[in-house]
């Protein structure tokens, strides 16, 4: 496999984050292998994305949109293309835990009165 990114750029960036720590060989590999398959798959889908809007060349967007939602990563300054690139698309966040479980108390309460025969007014808004 050609390698993208040389050995030494993932040693200067293990020093970067620890002078002192050196990094087994294996570690430097998998990491090696990492960051390119990493640059491969997110070049791969960028591509796939301007082919399908009818481009020759890459933009922004391409590039984000699949590195945003596979892996979530948001680069500062860059994202607010994606997100209404997103919207436009119809691509829904997922909400949250503490979010579900709220949703799924309410529905749980409304469906226990309904139950007991108590009114629905209550939930409405006054």
């Amino acid at each position: 496999m050609a390698q993208l990114i040389p050995l030494d750029n993932i040693r200067k960036l293990a020093a970067q984050v620890d002078p002192r720590e050196k990094l087994d060989a294996d570690v430097e590999m998998m990491l090696l292998d990492l960051a390119n398959d990493f640059i491969k798959d997110a070049a791969t889908q960028a591509c796939k994305l301007a082919r399908h809007r009818g481009s020759d060349s890459l933009q922004v967007e391409d590039v984000m949109l699949p590195v945003d939602m596979k892996w979530k990563i948001k680069v500062p300054g860059f994202n607010q293309h994606v997100n209404s690139l997103s919207a436009r698309l119809g691509v829904r966040k997922v909400p949250t835990r503490t979010h579900a479980a709220i949703v799924s108390t309410v529905r749980a309460n409304i469906a226990n009165d309904s139950k007991k025969g108590k009114d629905r007014k209550k939930y409405a808004k006054k």
